[in-house]
């Protein structure tokens, strides 16, 4: 992996930065601003708590796959090299992980990863409140499960939405589906980020928060190879 040194931890510019993950839900780290002497793990460490699955590695190897050459039940599996729907990650976890960090380590490609907020979702309380009621069905995973997709915590108030495995298991989220997905696709439209990969580059975005995709994978575009962390809640929240 990209190596690095503790002593950047206390850098300014990262502390601005880290102040623009918690007011606006997402930080990028170019490597021209020296991401690239950040360790992902330090990184992932100092905002809360990495976690994994049992049969996945603590850092993942985020690779492009065809429909055939992705592994059984993920989202590469389903769409292919074809574009992702915006989605929250980790969506089939009982409680998906409150961030997740990216960082680039080989692309060649120029297909961004765009990202969305999903805030006007949350913070309209009769939208979020409907949405609460009505109940999800997770699939395409070992043991389905029914959830919402809002979820209120401790913590705070997370919104869970990954069309590729969420299916509506009540009449009131069949009635919801077609409106929040409306929603979503004109937020989409209307505030999408794009974020443009260097090699080093670090994104870190509230995944309770933010949506995010990619677009379809340019057939002879060059390798983009990402690195993936799950980390639970800050410390401090």
């Amino acid at each position: 992996m990209l190596a690095g040194t503790d002593g950047r931890m206390e850098d300014p510019s990262l502390q601005l930065s880290m102040q623009h993950l918690y007011d606006r839900g997402w930080m990028h780290l170019s490597s021209n601003e020296g991401s690239s002497a950040i360790d992902l793990l330090s990184l992932a460490q100092l905002i809360g708590t990495p976690v994994h699955q049992s049969n996945i590695p603590l850092i993942q190897p985020i690779v492009p796959r065809s429909n055939d050459a992705a592994r059984h039940n993920t989202t590469s599996a389903l769409y292919g090299l074809n574009a992702f729907p915006p989605h929250t990650d980790a969506a089939h976890w009982p409680n998906p992980p409150r961030y997740v960090l990216f960082q680039c380590y080989r692309c060649q490609s120029n297909t961004p990863t765009m990202i969305v907020d999903a805030n006007p979702i949350l913070n309209d309380t009769n939208r979020a409140n409907d949405l609460a009621r009505a109940v999800w069905q997770i699939r395409r995973v070992t043991h389905p499960f029914l959830c919402s997709a809002i979820v209120d915590g401790p913590r705070g108030r997370a919104f869970r939405w990954d069309p590729a495995i969420m299916i509506p298991a009540s009449s009131h989220a069949r009635q919801s589906l077609f409106s929040i997905a409306e929603q979503i696709s004109s937020i989409c439209r209307d505030a999408p980020i794009t974020i443009q990969w260097h090699p080093g580059d670090i994104l870190v975005i509230d995944n309770w928060r933010m949506l995010h995709w990619r677009p379809s994978i340019a057939p002879k575009g060059g390798p983009r190879v990402l690195c993936r962390i799950f980390v639970t809640a800050d410390p401090t929240s």
